[in-house]
């Protein structure tokens, strides 16, 4: 950038002038250095990367002045001489390269002299910048590097005469937050639903299929929220602030599924995704809109992936979700090497809740069988509220699926009234994920008891519905924060340790 500086001379009284100085940069300067039988005046432009320009006059005699610019280096603490010009008249121009104030070269040592014997009396010696202005500068540039010492420039704290105004110390709130859009990734094994007019995909069995959802989550949503039209409110319709929504599914072919997810994944920070695997009684959509709302709700920037299994979504249907959740594994198995092979992920989280924990504990064991964790470990397991057999996950389960992971948490309540009914259907076996007077404690895995945590009355989906389980998923797969450095106290239990939520 080019800074053009006018200089324009007056001679006040015998002894006293008047040096003018207009840089066509600064449409509101100009500045004045007057001479006044002192040797220098700086002027600063703060705007241009720090460097300090300033004027040194030498009077000859009282018709004639001398006047060099000195340009200070101020990272380097030392000054350089800069005399580009030469000229003569009442007023000179002068372009000087500020990008070059900062650089070790300088121009060969020049001087302008202003002879004010060409005033004219009766008008102003000043003339407006730009108009009738002698150009005839002579500007060339020198290999040879020109320092002079300035005593004292070194201790000059140059940040402090560029102060915010304090108007501006205080910041606005914003007022205009928007609405944020997430794309969520997909594999199902799910039957399309050819009565569907948004491409999505019923509660039958199908073949696997990949694809990419588009979800609207409103800028009011409240943590662990999914706010959705709620006919008591009068809400029949989705809006898109104040409902999570699903804007878009595309279903795509498998390259073009794995080129995105792999893009998506290398372009976040900690280059990571999470896989979910949702729970007995789920739809599709629902399944969509709870992984988006996790992934909004700890702020996860990697890539957000859901296993939709075909769950019939119907509270009587639970023997049926029983059956198709065995039948899903084989695909989970090979959805989890592909999403390993094709996007080389820095770290990978698996999240499964209620019923969905028997086909990912049963997916983590049978990946053993083909080498898949030679040289490989998932980043973190999540078991949130496992409907499984909790002798059968003790003694078949947990001594497996420790050695997969850097580390597996298992959430469990004695709150959970899905979990108490599951128990009464399986003949009073306790589940993995109930501690209603008992609780799971295997070696290698964090147990949180999540029982003196506030939630809704059926208390099943507390892991991504409150504040304390979403804060501590957080700590957990941004931070691998173990139970001693999360917001958590043990619990002892003769020689085995459980945890809770400290919460008074």
């Amino acid at each position: 950038m080019n800074i053009t500086l006018y200089f324009e001379a007056a001679k006040l009284s015998p002894d006293r002038f008047e040096i003018r100085v207009n840089g066509n940069a600064h449409p509101e300067f100009p500045a004045f250095a007057n001479y006044n039988g002192e040797t220098m005046r700086q002027l600063v432009f703060n705007d241009y990367q720090d460097a300090i320009l300033s004027i040194q006059v030498d009077q000859k005699d009282n018709q004639q002045l001398t006047i060099y610019l000195l340009a200070s280096d101020v990272q380097a603490g030392k000054s350089i001489v800069r005399t580009p010009f030469q000229g003569s008249g009442e007023s000179v121009q002068v372009s000087i390269d500020t990008a070059s104030l900062m650089q070790e070269i300088s121009f060969r040592q020049q001087e302008i002299s202003i002879d004010f014997r060409k005033e004219r009396k009766g008008r102003s010696p000043f003339k407006k910048p730009g108009r009738g202005m002698n150009t005839s500068a002579d500007f060339e540039l020198s290999e040879d590097l020109v320092f002079i010492d300035t005593p004292g420039l070194e201790t000059i704290d140059y940040d402090h005469y560029d102060q915010t105004p304090p108007e501006k110390l205080v910041s606005k709130t914003n007022t205009k937050r928007k609405n944020t859009v997430i794309d969520v990734f997909y594999a199902t094994d799910r039957k399309k639903d050819a009565s569907a007019t948004d491409n999505s995909y019923s509660e039958l069995r199908g073949t696997i299929k990949l694809g990419m959802c588009k979800v609207n989550i409103p800028k009011r949503k409240k943590m662990g929220e999914v706010p959705r039209p709620q006919w008591y409110k009068l809400e029949f319709r989705e809006s898109p602030e104040k409902h999570m929504m699903i804007l878009e599914t595309k279903e795509l072919r498998p390259n073009t599924f794995f080129k995105n997810l792999s893009g998506k994944v290398h372009s976040s920070p900690e280059e990571d995704a999470f896989v979910f695997v949702h729970g007995y009684n789920v739809n599709f959509q629902e399944s969509i809109l709870r992984a988006a709302q996790i992934a909004q709700d700890i702020n996860f920037l990697g890539a957000p992936i859901v296993y939709s299994w075909p769950s019939r979504a119907a509270t009587l249907l639970y023997m049926s979700d029983e059956d198709n959740v065995q039948m899903t594994v084989s695909n989970i198995v090979q959805f989890l090497k592909d999403v390993r092979t094709s996007t080389k992920a820095k770290r990978i989280h698996l999240i499964a809740h209620s019923m969905g924990n028997r086909a990912l504990t049963r997916a983590l064991i049978e990946l053993q069988y083909d080498n898949f964790y030679d040289g490989f470990l998932f980043n973190q397991v999540i078991l949130a509220a496992p409907d499984i057999d909790a002798q059968y996950f003790i003694k078949e389960i947990a001594p497996k699926i420790i050695h997969y992971s850097g580390r597996v948490t298992l959430y469990t309540s004695g709150k959970d009234q899905a979990l108490k009914a599951s128990r009464k259907i399986h003949g009073d076996i306790l589940r993995t994920g109930l501690s209603a007077g008992e609780i799971v404690i295997c070696d290698g895995i964090d147990t949180v008891d999540a029982s003196n945590v506030d939630t809704d009355r059926l208390g099943h989906g507390y892991f991504a519905s409150t504040a304390p389980l979403l804060n501590d998923i957080y700590q957990i797969t941004r931070n691998d924060h173990s139970p001693e450095e999360r917001n958590l106290r043990a619990v002892s239990v003769g020689e085995k340790t459980y945890w809770e939520f400290a919460i008074s």
